[in-house]
């Protein structure tokens, strides 16, 4: 179990975040910093999670979270990103 020691919020809905998320895979999609224009794969951090949906990925239900390729960052899915695209599955 990886305990967050810093505050953040949760990725699939944004409330305070407790815990990691143990995603089996590590690799998304990002741009390199010198060619915006062209995607590659990056090891990232699992993303922060509320106590709640820490329980949910525990118990193997569906967590909605989402990343956004243009912001490399992990966000609700579905949702509008900060750089105004949209936070997808991967």
């Amino acid at each position: 179990m990886t305990v967050l020691t810093t505050r953040s919020g949760c990725a699939a809905c944004g409330a305070l975040a407790t815990h990691t998320a143990p995603f089996s895979s590590h690799w998304r999609r990002v741009h390199p910093s010198e060619d915006r224009s062209s995607v590659r794969l990056r090891e990232v951090p699992d993303p922060p999670v509320c106590e709640y949906h820490w329980e949910a990925f525990l118990h193997r239900e569906a967590v909605p979270i989402g990343w956004c390729v243009d912001c490399e960052a992990y966000g609700t899915l579905g949702t509008a990103s900060p750089c105004g695209g949209r936070f997808e599955s991967f």
